[in-house]
């Protein structure tokens, strides 16, 4: 992957959604790319904090 994936491929990945053919490929990026693994894990905390308010609201 010479492109950095697009911003919902990653919140697909962050949510465990992503589809297995891609999995693999955003890995191999994920590794190489200190910039993406920043953006999956401001991704991954966005999800976080939007599941804590959806505990504290039910």
């Amino acid at each position: 992957m010479s492109e950095h994936p697009a911003p919902d491929t990653l919140e697909l990945f962050a949510l465990r959604r992503l589809p297995a053919d891609q999995l693999m490929e955003i890995l191999r990026h994920l590794d190489a790319c200190e910039s993406c693994r920043e953006r999956l894990r401001e991704e991954k905390a966005t999800i976080d904090t939007i599941r804590t308010a959806l505990r504290l609201k039910g």
